[in-house]
């Protein structure tokens, strides 16, 4: 008998990946979706990796902050993907941050208690790591320290983090993932899908910073494998290789046959932009592309390994460049 499988964030980055994933192995998937939501875009990305389509797809309606639409989606269900989460910049949208990333998560647990769930995947984030000691990559024993300053996005995703071990507590197998920066394919307008976008319009800046890149579609694997394995209570990072920025947007200009970036912007111009974005927001109420923080965070070097789940699974992660590769295939096949 299959497990039905219920998705949340199905028609985002890793959301959609999760499912065609699914349906590609033939489980039963039943997949939230908000009143204004496109699923189109999970059929497309079954047929950009040819996947031969041996289950259906449920779309229901509902929301993580609506306990009781929960409670309608997850009737039968065994299987939990929770990656629905928001990422914003605007300092008005806090709050309405918070209690996505958060009191959503915590609806979502406990209505999938409730429910009977046998399982739980949370979509975390390399944001609730804590630094590296020695120069050593970025690993799952690196602790978050409550005296850093974070941006409240980190802090969210923490906290979550920290109400999937409660639950865990309680009794439901949990696997926490925490992948680095996702690419691949996805609608142009979200995630990374901006970024591209960015540097096919004539990206002209570039920082001295470094980070780690996964494919979308290794997170969703991943997380199958995770949560059809024995393996609970757990937390992986997921990352596929560590590259300077400017290589990063080097490669997805190649790609996108634009200019590659050319002006390498200091602290003077990150300070400088951070704060213009903030005042355009004030003054226009435009949402800020660059916050204090990202600012920060583009210009020092972070590395992350996933020896964990390498050692532990045998899994073996794609290279950043077929992401890429699949990233702007599927922006010109599809206009997404």
């Amino acid at each position: 008998m299959k497990i039905m499988v219920l998705v949340t964030g199905g028609t985002g980055l890793v959301g959609a990946h999760i499912i065609a994933g699914l349906v590609g192995k033939g489980v039963p998937v039943r997949a939230l979706k908000r009143e204004n939501s496109k699923t189109q875009i999970v059929d497309d990305l079954i047929d950009f990796y040819g996947i031969e389509k041996r289950s259906e797809v449920e779309w229901v309606p509902g929301d993580v902050m609506d306990y009781y639409s929960l409670k309608d989606a997850l009737k039968g269900a065994k299987h939990v993907y929770h990656t629905a989460a928001m990422v914003t910049f605007n300092p008005n949208l806090e709050k309405t941050l918070r209690d996505v990333n958060e009191k959503g998560t915590i609806n979502m647990l406990n209505a999938s208690i409730e429910a009977g769930v046998e399982k739980f995947a949370f979509v975390s984030s390399i944001a609730t790591l804590g630094n590296s000691v020695n120069g050593y990559p970025i690993d799952e024993t690196c602790i978050w320290q409550a005296d850093e300053k974070h941006n409240v996005y980190a802090e969210s995703k923490f906290r979550a983090e920290m109400e999937v071990k409660r639950a865990s507590m309680e009794g439901l197998k949990t696997i926490i993932v925490n992948p680095s920066f996702i690419i691949g394919p996805g609608d142009s307008t979200r995630s990374s899908g901006q970024v591209f976008m960015r540097v096919k319009n004539g990206l002209a800046f570039y920082t001295s910073g470094s980070t780690g890149y996964v494919h979308a579609r290794d997170v969703a694997d991943a997380m199958i494998m995770l949560m059809e394995s024995d393996i609970e209570n757990e937390r992986f990072i997921l990352n596929s290789d560590n590259m300077p920025l400017k290589d990063f947007f080097d490669a997805v200009a190649k790609k996108m046959h634009s200019k590659t970036p050319y002006i390498k912007a200091g602290k003077f111009i990150l300070d400088f932009a951070w704060r213009f974005e903030y005042l355009k927001f004030k003054l226009t109420g435009t949402e800020p592309v660059i916050s204090r923080e990202s600012a920060k965070i583009a210009r020092t070097d972070y590395s992350y390994t996933s020896k964990k789940l390498v050692e532990a699974t045998g899994f073996k992660f794609r290279p950043v460049d077929e992401a890429i590769s699949d990233a702007v295939a599927f922006m010109e096949k599809y206009g997404h």
